[in-house]
């Protein structure tokens, strides 16, 4: 499968962004360093994902690593879930290219579990930014998607500009803005 780049690229700061400072200082001061996830929630408009591009462009100034993957209605299919899942790790970090060449043809779960492995073997903190969660309705993923916040390591963290990630029993799964 051919992935579309711009999906699981970092966004630029447009020219004519408006810094949304208490937002993000708000977003920052819920975000515990070790918290494992963060939700921005707010009416449409209100700015979710440029407080994310915002926050995103600052982890990464920072040293983070951060895997963006802007979602849309056409990735409700587990397996294009996993492919862009993939991608957009490694558009974080090269160290999450598989070397294993049957991972290509895996499914959401052995891709999820490939990279909380190469995640948990790494010392670099690392955050994913799923951007318009809310049009996922596929049970599977929002399960897999679970699955990922209870098992995520240390050093990651996942993010996203609306609430329908089913939460995680970890008590540190519990921040939102």
């Amino acid at each position: 499968m051919s992935l579309l780049r711009t999906k699981i690229q970092l966004p630029p700061l447009r020219a004519q962004h408006i810094q949304r400072e208490r937002l993000l200082r708000h977003v920052l001061n819920s975000a515990e360093p070790h918290s494992r996830l963060t939700l921005v929630s707010a009416p449409a408009g209100f700015g979710k994902s440029s407080c994310l591009i915002e926050w995103a462009h600052q982890l990464r100034t920072a040293g983070t690593w951060v895997a963006w993957y802007a979602l849309d209605e056409r990735d409700n299919d587990p397996a294009r879930f996993g492919a862009y899942l993939l991608g957009a790790f490694q558009g974080a970090s090269s160290k999450f290219q598989p070397t294993d060449s049957d991972l290509k043809q895996a499914g959401l779960q052995e891709t999820i579990q490939h990279i909380l492995n190469v995640a948990d073997e790494l010392a670099t903190q690392t955050m994913l930014m799923l951007d318009d969660y809310h049009l996922i309705t596929e049970p599977q993923i929002h399960a897999a998607v679970g699955f990922m916040t209870e098992y995520l390591p240390e050093t990651c963290g996942l993010s996203s500009g609306r609430v329908p990630i089913r939460p995680c029993s970890s008590p540190d799964c519990a921040h939102s803005a």
